[in-house]
């Protein structure tokens, strides 16, 4: 460290007594990981310790699990440093691959991969512990390869858990990246790892996304395991991270082909990098004891991208019975570990995430590891169970809604109290902020009424980066003085930063009600409202009932609300009465389905039974858990129907039930905003409402298939913001019209005649339009990033050429988006009609019209191959069903049945 370094350290002084004496170890732990968070690089934390106490080592020992680089003993105290793990750019540190061989069969393959890393600076370690010497010739073949490999041979097989630690001994790496003998990394996977590190210096973890194969290296689907965790790079705090993976019981972390680790971090844990909390006996999830070990001293950062492929056939350890029945009993070691260690929390709460290279913590209840958190507490997979917890809830938080809140009167505060606060803020205000800030510590400690001492203490926690502590404390304030402005808002304000928009509402609400009128507070609402992913109809009832006296239109919304609620509340007690059907043989009986409203009936919402009610909850709930809502890409037909069989029985039961309603509360992802769809537009199929051509934003207007081809547009903007020039081939609908507002560049075109040159603007509802054939588009080659057009292609007669048309205007690297009625049934496309030179229409099947316009194909799973022939390079299928968000298929009880589906084609 140089003079400069010391000269720019920051002490922190605390005193073991009054922080940290007479607490558990979990809670010494979080409070030095609060600490070690806070510091910066090469700051220092100073722990004066009582005479005579044998505290030190053992502390120092803490303190180093929390992630502190650097414990030194003496002078009646004990000194922390914060690390610096801080990598230059242009710093390259040497990576140890360890392989840890046993089996012949996969490792060739396995070799090469780790010979294919981008990444210039690596250790190929090589521990052969198979006996033999099919290994070791395999080996000799790559004596001429431009990477050299490091090979050591057990004299006699040490067994797999020795082997790992072997190579970990072995390993002269910065950086270790285990690669097991029958698994593959992706090429760059070093790279990308390396550069995490890069990004982010506090992490101790970089894992990604893993792809499951089988015995031939051909892709499994996903399972509990693998799942992702998030559709975006991701840094996690890693304790909580941690204390998740007790709570789900799952690995959802990796086996150790997945992860990389600064060795150093596991170096110092004994007997063995895989040793947790004094057992050094882990059997089969040592894996997830090191995780563990490296988890507690700094965050993780995940990957979206799959970097590694793990191979799952009938020759691996962890299919064999008595290596199975050690799971339990490591587990439950695991477990005791974790909650002794401050990690496991029951329920467990979602976990805080933050972008990569971002400062900026926040809470996203819909990030899918946080949907699985939330399941589990809810009642976990029990379909009865989840139900009636969920009523119960609603039932509780309904009836808080819709009770006036009333303020206690504030007590008096003592004189004493009052004047002890006043001297520490004076402190505070000279510019003796560490002496007062203590002082402050002291007063919170009592538990002192004075509400302030909260406030000031946030204010100082947020100086040291500290967010956390700081809405802690501002929640405080807020339960001291509901009614003080700069308690209120300043809680608001800083769970609005963490994305916890429901709850910053709920706590604006004893302000709301006493100062409705508060420009600062109204602007914060109109703020959560603007940023907010969705709101519950709990959310807007408080919100509605705090801005009551705002106007007499809010008081009619109002209304409506508290009905709507109470209609939920009668629905969720219905529920509870009643035991819930399973919800993948569930059927409506005939009686049941005679009693269905006609969809051209105007008329109030059906009662629903409690059976309706049970079972659709419980379909709900199974989406979630299971991760299957939100855009899922299919390249062919065969990876498509594993995720549609998944869904089959539970789209059945929740379309079932959606059918016999007239409105539908969710939240349109276009408006970004919670809203009511209105089920049906009018048009049936077999005497069910369609779906596909319902589902109508009460805000935007979009119906369903309209708003999953903008979120598909939507989806491309945010990948690409540099790609501005977008053609969508609708201008007078709803969709264009709420793009045109986000999109200046957006293009909107509508077909008008053959005979019409295109480019040509045409006078349309009194505006003018620009007229575009799609078999003959006037744009100049290569001039677009993205074209979008929705339900036209079956309405074109020579479906070769508008494709073609789309990839000879479209950019390197730009996409055709569009929807086409679609038929997973049917392997090859119907021609139902052709344009013929004079004009004429030859019909070779009856006539289809979709309102006005001609069908000229129905079209099955050759489409994809149809779009790879007019030249496009990466062609899928996309399918966002998410009921909440009103993304239905056609209905699954019709005779026609379509996912919610778009077509992506990338040049």
């Amino acid at each position: 460290m140089t003079n400069s370094d010391t000269a720019n350290t920051v002490a922190q002084n605390i005193d073991y007594d009054k922080v940290l004496a007479g607490k558990s170890v979990a809670e010494q732990l979080r409070i030095l990981r609060g600490f070690r968070r806070a510091l910066h690089v090469g700051d220092e934390l100073h722990i004066a310790l009582p005479d005579g106490a044998d505290t030190s080592h053992r502390l120092a020992e803490h303190a180093r699990y929390a992630g502190f680089a650097e414990a030194v003993i003496g002078n009646g105290g004990l000194k922390l440093r914060a690390p610096d793990h801080r990598l230059a750019a242009d710093e390259m540190p040497l990576v140890t691959i360890a392989i840890p061989a046993f089996k012949p069969e996969h490792f060739v393959a396995c070799l090469n991969s780790a010979l294919a890393q981008t990444y210039p600076r690596l250790q190929i370690l090589v521990c052969d512990d198979s006996g033999g010497d099919v290994l070791g010739d395999i080996a000799a073949a790559y004596a001429s390869s431009d990477r050299a490999i490091d090979w050591v041979s057990n004299a006699v097989n040490i067994g797999g858990r020795a082997n790992f630690i072997q190579c970990l001994e072995r390993a002269h790496g910065d950086f270790a990246k285990f690669l097991c003998d029958d698994d593959l990394l992706e090429p760059d996977c070093v790279e990308r790892m390396v550069e995490a590190f890069r990004l982010n210096p506090d992490a101790s973890l970089v894992f990604s996304r893993r792809q499951r194969i089988d015995g031939d290296g051909q892709p499994l689907p996903d399972d509990h395991h693998t799942e992702p965790l998030a559709d975006h790079d991701c840094v996690f705090q890693g304790d909580a991270l941690a204390g998740a993976v007790i709570a789900l019981q799952t690995n959802f972390i990796g086996e150790p082909t997945t992860v990389m680790f600064r060795r150093a971090d596991l170096a110092w844990i004994q007997p063995h990098y895989a040793a947790f909390d004094g057992h050094d006996d882990i059997r089969v999830v040592g894996d997830i004891a090191a995780w563990h070990n490296l988890l507690s001293q700094g965050e993780a950062v995940y990957i979206a991208r799959p970097l590694s492929r793990f191979r799952i056939h009938p020759g691996q350890n962890q299919s064999r019975a008595e290596i199975r029945d050690l799971i339990a009993t490591s587990w439950a070691k695991l477990e005791r570990g974790s909650q002794k260690l401050g990690f496991m929390q029951i329920p467990h709460p979602p976990v805080a995430h933050r972008n990569p290279g971002s400062a900026d913590w926040r809470i996203d209840p819909d990030l899918p590891l946080n949907r699985r958190l939330a399941t589990r507490a809810s009642g976990d997979n029990d379909g009865k169970a989840a139900v009636e917890a969920l009523a119960e809830r609603v039932i509780r938080l309904i009836d808080a809604a819709l009770t006036p809140e009333t303020t206690a009167a504030d007590e008096s505060v003592p004189p004493a109290a009052r004047q002890r606060y006043e001297q520490a803020a004076t402190l505070m205000a000279s510019g003796r902020t560490e002496e007062g800030a203590q002082a402050l510590i002291t007063l919170a400690s009592e538990d002192t009424p004075v509400w302030e001492v909260y406030a000031d203490l946030a204010e100082f926690a947020l100086t040291r980066n500290d967010h956390e502590a700081a809405l802690d404390l501002m929640l405080t304030a807020a339960c001291h003085a509901p009614g003080a402005r700069r308690a209120a808002l300043g809680a608001a304000i800083l769970q609005t930063e963490r994305g916890e928009f429901e709850a910053a509402l709920a706590n604006l609400s004893p302000y709301l009600r006493q100062q409705p009128n508060d420009s600062d507070a109204l602007a914060l609402v109109r703020r959560i409202l603007g940023a907010a992913p969705k709101l519950s109809a709990i959310a807007w009832a408080r919100l509605l009932a705090d801005l009551r006296q705002e106007t007499t239109t809010l008081q009619a919304t109002l209304t409506r609300q508290q009905a709507a609620l109470q209609r939920l509340r009668k629905n969720a007690l219905a529920a509870l009465e009643s035991p819930p059907v399973n919800a993948t043989t569930a059927t409506p009986s005939a009686a049941q389905r005679s009693q269905a409203q006609p969809r051209n009936e105007v008329t109030t919402t059906q009662p629903i039974t409690s059976q309706a009610t049970s079972s659709f909850l419980t379909a709900l709930g199974y989406l979630s858990a299971n991760s299957l809502t939100g855009f899922k890409w299919f390249p062919d037909e065969n990876s498509y129907r594993v995720w549609d069989q998944q869904v089959e029985t539970i789209q059945t039961e929740i379309e079932r039930y959606i059918d016999t309603q007239r409105e539908f509360p969710g939240y349109c992802g276009l408006c970004e905003q919670s809203t009511v769809f209105a089920v049906s537009s009018g048009l049936q199929l077999e005497g069910h409402t369609h779906l596909r051509e319902g589902m109508i934003c009460a805000r935007c207007g979009t119906h369903n298939r309209g708003r999953v081809l903008g979120l598909a547009i939507q989806d491309f903007t945010n990948r690409h913001s540099n790609m501005a020039d977008i053609l969508l081939m609708e201008a007078t609908t709803p969709l264009f019209g709420l793009l045109s507002r986000r999109l200046p560049n957006l293009i909107g075109t509508e077909f008008q005649s053959p005979m019409i040159a295109g480019g040509t603007a045409m006078d349309i509802g009194g505006r003018q339009v620009r007229h575009e054939n799609i078999l003959d588009l006037s744009f100049p080659d290569q001039s677009l990033n993205l074209i979008a057009h929705a339900d036209l292609l079956e309405h074109v007669p020579d479906v070769e050429t508008a494709l073609s048309e789309c990839f000879r205007t479209l950019r390197n690297g730009g996409e055709l988006i569009f929807s086409a009625p679609f038929s997973q049934t049917m392997k090859q496309s119907r021609k139902r009609a052709e344009l013929l030179p004079s004009g004429e229409i030859r019909h070779f099947v009856p006539e289809e019209y979709h309102g006005t316009h001609l069908a000229y194909y129905n079209f099955g799973w050759d489409l994809l191959d149809l779009c790879r022939a007019a030249g496009f390079s990466n062609v899928r299928i996309g399918v966002c069903f998410d009921p909440l968000q009103g993304l239905l298929s056609t209905g699954r009880f019709g005779g026609y049945f379509m996912q919610p589906i778009v077509f992506s084609c990338i040049r």
